[in-house]
């Protein structure tokens, strides 16, 4: 079947095999067991053939945003663990009970509601703590914690876990606060297995490794520790158009761009919906071989125009396919042209690109 709003001009390969290496050589340079995030479809790369290449490829443990997206990975791997980040609701206990998922407990109400789950059924849950320790987004705050100690005798509790705010920036000292957080919070719990960092905090170095890596984005190569991942995605769009801007003419919405002089302009079929913000606006650059094509004009909901005057005929024109991005490098330079962020960027791709997985 189709699938929705697919635009046939728009194609972004996804080397799974590269995702495969790439996971393998972090848990050899961490050193530590490493489960993969694949909410938000895998940061809209495509949950379900990720997931499947990432199992193939030695990884059991898996994290997802909502229980629909856990039970879209749980219906193609059935051994796996698969944990709920969002945690339990009332009206979702059944359905994680059925497929087997783990929530992640993140305020009293989720406590109280999975241990009184665990006593009706008359045995232990399984569940993970998380607890806030600066992001103030979600998680038990230090004053749960006796809460969840005295929940102990009805759960299972694979992993104390944390979140970091600012483990992208190894110099910002907000990190090593929210360790020393953690670890107070953790030793209430004595044996249980700890968890602080994700992709960002491998750069953090050992201390912040603990039992267990959350890793989403850097099995894609986009956040590199060199030589530990290769760049694995691959987006495209085509050039539908061509035209010859005359001097003094205009470009697009509000007329963000006059041209200073003649111009060969193109207009590939991707917009703002498909991850070109219009923050990239008289500001990024797409590729073509080895040139560099500004955009110039006002982002739209589905085309942007792009500068060709300095590319050959031969090389550019309609039907040919440009490249968003080639590499880690590009793709955070598209990130700080367009003023995004690297994750939305992927997570923006995904919508209306043909998929195109490959083992290469």
């Amino acid at each position: 079947m189709t699938q929705p709003f697919i635009n046939n001009q728009l194609r972004l390969f996804v080397n799974l095999k590269t995702i495969q290496e790439n996971y393998k050589n972090l848990c050899a340079f961490t050193k530590t067991p490493i489960a993969a995030v694949v909410k938000a479809n895998a940061y809209g790369l495509g949950a379900v053939p990720i997931s499947k290449a990432l199992w193939e490829a030695g990884c059991q443990q898996f994290f997802c945003a909502t229980f629909q997206e856990a039970i879209e990975v749980r219906t193609h791997l059935n051994d796996a663990t698969i944990y709920v980040l969002h945690g339990c609701f009332k009206e979702e206990v059944e359905d994680l009970l059925a497929h087997n998922l783990i929530p992640v407990l993140n305020n009293p109400d989720q406590v109280n509601l999975w241990a009184a789950t665990a006593k009706k059924l008359n045995k232990k849950l399984p569940c993970i703590f998380h607890f806030d320790t600066g992001m103030n987004r979600l998680g038990l705050s230090v004053n749960d914690t006796p809460l969840a100690v005295e929940s102990l005798p009805f759960f299972d509790v694979r992993y104390v876990i944390s979140h970091l705010a600012c483990a992208d920036d190894v110099k910002n000292p907000y990190s090593q606060q929210q360790r020393q957080r953690f670890l107070a919070i953790a030793q209430n719990f004595p044996g249980i297995p700890r968890s602080l960092a994700a992709s960002e905090g491998i750069g953090l170095g050992p201390d912040y490794y603990f039992d267990l890596l959350r890793v989403g984005i850097s099995c894609y190569g986009i956040i590199p520790y060199p030589p530990h991942t290769k760049f694995a995605i691959h987006p495209q769009a085509q050039i539908i158009q061509t035209r010859i801007l005359k001097p003094g003419e205009t470009i697009g919405y509000g007329q963000r761009y006059t041209a200073p002089g003649p111009k060969r302009i193109g207009t590939i079929a991707m917009g703002f919906f498909d991850g070109l913000t219009v923050g990239a606006t008289n500001s990024a650059h797409v590729y073509i071989g080895d040139y560099s094509a500004p955009i110039i004009g006002r982002v739209s909901m589905d085309l942007t125009v792009i500068d060709l005057t300095h590319i050959p005929e031969n090389i550019a024109g309609v039907t040919t396919w440009v490249d968003v991005f080639k590499d880690n490098m590009s793709h955070l330079k598209l990130a700080r042209e367009a003023n995004m962020a690297l994750y939305e960027i992927t997570c923006r791709i995904g919508r209306r690109f043909q998929k195109i997985y490959t083992h290469e």
